[in-house]
């Protein structure tokens, strides 16, 4: 399917270095996928916890836009064909930016 490291991936939050500074890793279960270094914090901002969420959950994301872009394919729409086609269409390049095919849209 893709050169990606095979899921799933898993979010971990720890303490890394000192008291001020915080490590949000996603993970397989054999390798690091991204370190996000927390610095001057006790606590990390929401932002920082969700950008790692989404990194982990970035497989899953990926297999399920697979999944949507082979259905969309192969069924007609109800209406507003326009629309339909232009969901497909993001679809399609979301998935070719995961695959680092396509960097437009």
């Amino acid at each position: 399917m893709s050169e990606h490291t095979k899921g799933p991936w898993s979010l971990v939050i720890g303490e890394h270095g000192d008291r001020h500074s915080r490590t949000v890793v996603c993970a397989s279960p054999f390798r690091k996928i991204a370190r996000i270094n927390i610095e001057g914090s006790l606590r990390p901002l929401p932002s920082d916890e969700a950008n790692a969420r989404l990194i982990a959950a970035a497989p899953d994301m990926l297999s399920a836009l697979i999944e949507a872009e082979a259905c969309m394919s192969i069924v007609e729409p109800r209406s507003d064909k326009a629309e339909y086609l232009r969901i497909l269409d993001v679809v399609r390049a979301a998935i070719g930016r995961a695959r680092g095919v396509s960097s437009d849209k």
